[in-house]
This record gives structure tokens, C-alpha cells and sequence, in this order.
């Protein structure tokens, strides 16, 4: 028995240290880390001038046109007509026991036996032989009842003048209110307009149907000609305008225009980064067309990139270092860079050995417009 003792003693030193360095081997297979890279994405934007005509050479575009005619129907404005006073003229004769001329002062009343009335607009002097000269009557009343034929004014109403007779030539132009339809500027102005607004319309409609999918740009306003069949002060119940207009335009695809500025911005990405999934912006504006087709964009681009990270080979870089030193490892690597590092078990503060056994994610942050 004491011979077996000490015998006893190495062997079991060495089956424990058999059992730890199985234990320290199985762990190294068995930890596990995961790191997840946050990155923010950089802002990027291009800008680019194209060219575009009917050969190139960024762009190709087309030359196109289009003409209609078309017509409207207008109604005139019903108007008003007030009355109107008949006038004409009446002479006075001294018939009897005049010792001297008499004077009928402007004012004077006189009529016919049927009851309409006149009266004189100037001064009557009566000779005591002969008539006095024309003087100039109108109506009381306006209306066509103050027309009169020649001879039936005969009666000198008030103030009366016993020894003058009154006579007249015909009293004319005396008219009862009516109303009658006549085309006013506004008439005329309101379905101008309206039919140049349609015709304008409908010309763009037509270049875009010539030109489906695609962009145009006009090479001007429209060229419109108006015609109609009554002008303005003509009586008519309805009057009719006709506009024939044409419009000419230079078009390109909208798609290929946009795509040709995010190719400039994809020149622009730096060595070492690449475009984010966030979508890219592109705006431009026309700078010159002419007719010949050829037109001229100023645009630009705008999208966001971040850095090109190679994982496997920075998750060997980082195996066997302490979790602490393999964080500011990743910073320095992908500077601005937000890293979080998770172990399995969580009690242990060094990265895995096996590069296998670390994940390593990269998620690039949503872009701030």
C-alpha cells in the first residue's frame, strides 16, 4: 500500500490536466461572437450637363408636331332697348286780329286731335302776315305713339294762343322699348377664350400621344389663328369661332435622361465605398431646345454612399483579441462606425479563435433627407 501512493499521485495530476485541456479545447469551438457594424451613410451628389438631338449625343431626342382646328358656338347678349322720342317740326301763322308778331316761347304745347303732345324746343316769333319760321317740337311721351304725318298737329294746348294755328311736317323716329340680341366684347371674349384654352389642351394631348413614355419641351407657345363668322356689335342670336393652332416640341425619354445622371453619380463613388440602398434623387431643368430637335439638360443626382466592408477578413483580424480591442479595431477600420459585440457565453471577454465561429453584420443607417 505505501509503495502505491505516490504512483497514485502523478496520475491523477495528469488525468486532470488531460480533463482541463479537453475542457479549454472543446470551449475554443464552442464561444461564439457576434458584431454588428452600424454605419451612416454619406451624402453624394453629381451634377451633369446632357446633350441630347436626334443623333446623341448623351440623349437621343425627336422633333415633333401637331395642328388641329375646332369651333365653338357663342349666344349674344340679349340687350335693352329704352323708347325713343319722335320729333319733327311745327310752324305758327297769326290767322286773325294780330296788330303785332307774336312770340311762342320754347316750351309750348301742342298736339294732335287724337291727344299726343308735343313740345317746342326754341323760341317762335310770328310775323303778323305769314308763318313763322320751322321750329323744332318732340314728343311728351317717348314710344312709337309720338309718330305724327304731316298736318295732324293742328291744336295749341297751353298756354293757348286764340289767334295762331299750328301745323307740322312729318314727327318721326319715335320707337316703343324692345330688346334684341347683339354680340358684346364680352360675348365674344368669353368663348374666345375658353375655345384657345381647349385648343391649347388638346395640341399638347396630341404631342403626347405622338410621343408615349417620353418627355417633350415645347419649342415655343402655340401658333393659334381666331376666325368667326360675326363680329362684335353685330345682331344675331348666335355667333360661331373657329381657332386653328399648332404646337411643336422637342421630346426625349424621361428614363434615359434620369439614368443617364445616376450613371454620373455612380462615377462619382470613392474608392472603397459603394451607393446605399437609399433611393436616389435626380432633378434637372431644360436649358435650351431649339427646333431642329436638340436640347440642352442641366441636372443632378444625389444619393448616399457608405464604406466597402470586407467581413471575412476583418473577422480574422479581430480573432483572439479581447472584445474590447477588437471593437476599436473595427472604429479604426470603418471610422464613425457604431460596433456592438455580443460572446457566447456572455462571461467571456475575448473574441472567438475560429474565425467561423464570428458573425460579423453590417447594416447601413437609414439616410437623412
Amino acid at each position: 500500500m505505501g509503495t502505491q501512493a505516490p504512483r497514485l499521485v502523478p496520475a491523477l495530476v495528469l488525468s486532470a490536466v488531460a480533463v482541463l485541456v479537453a475542457a479549454l479545447g472543446s470551449l475554443l469551438y464552442t464561444e461564439t461572437a457576434s458584431v454588428q457594424i452600424s454605419i451612416p451613410p454619406h451624402r453624394l451628389q453629381a451634377d451633369a450637363t446632357i446633350n441630347g438631338g436626334p443623333n446623341g449625343p448623351d440623349l437621343k431626342t425627336q422633333h415633333v408636331e401637331a395642328s388641329l382646328s375646332e369651333n365653338q358656338q357663342g349666344t349674344a347678349s340679349i340687350n335693352t332697348i329704352a323708347p325713343t322720342y319722335a320729333s319733327g317740326q311745327v310752324t305758327f301763322r297769326c290767322e286773325r286780329s294780330c296788330t303785332s308778331p307774336q312770340v311762342v316761347s320754347a316750351g309750348q304745347v301742342v298736339g294732335t286731335a287724337g291727344g299726343t303732345q308735343y313740345e317746342t324746343q326754341t323760341l317762335a316769333r310770328v310775323p303778323v302776315s305769314g308763318s313763322s319760321a320751322a321750329v323744332p317740337v318732340r314728343a311728351i311721351n317717348p314710344g312709337a305713339g309720338g309718330n305724327a304725318s304731316a298736318g295732324t298737329v293742328t291744336l295749341i294746348v297751353k298756354p293757348s294762343f286764340p289767334n295762331l294755328s299750328v301745323t307740322n311736317t312729318p314727327i318721326t323716329g319715335g320707337a316703343d322699348a324692345r330688346t334684341e340680341q347683339v354680340i358684346l366684347q364680352s360675348d365674344f371674349d368669353a368663348v374666345a377664350n375658353a375655345l384657345t384654352s381647349k385648343v391649347t389642351d388638346d395640341l399638347n394631348a396630341a404631342l403626347k400621344a405622338k410621343t408615349p413614355g417620353m418627355t417633350f419641351v415645347l419649342d415655343g407657345p402655340p401658333t393659334l389663328n381666331l376666325t368667326s363668322d360675326y363680329t362684335v356689335g353685330d345682331k344675331t342670336t348666335t355667333f360661331r369661332i373657329t381657332v386653328s393652332g399648332s404646337l411643336s416640341a422637342v421630346a426625349f425619354s424621361e428614363d434615359a435622361a434620369r439614368g443617364l445622371l445616376r450613371s454620373a453619380l455612380e462615377k462619382q463613388v470613392p474608392a472603397g465605398f459603394q451607393l446605399t440602398t437609399d433611393p436616389i434623387q435626380t432633378t434637372y431643368q431644360i436649358l435650351r431646345v431649339s427646333s431642329r430637335g436638340n436640347v440642352t439638360i442641366s441636372g443632378s443626382a444625389v444619393g448616399f454612399v457608405a464604406p466597402t466592408v470586407a467581413t471575412d477578413k476583418l473577422s480574422n483580424q479581430i480573432r483572439g483579441m479581447s472584445v474590447a480591442d477588437a471593437r476599436r479595431h473595427v472604429q479604426r477600420a470603418v471610422p464613425g462606425a457604431q460596433v456592438e459585440i455580443k460572446t457566447t457565453p456572455p462571461a467571456i471577454y475575448w473574441m472567438p479563435l475560429v474565425t467561423k465561429n464570428i458573425k460579423l453584420t453590417v447594416v447601413v443607417q437609414p439616410a437623412t433627407v
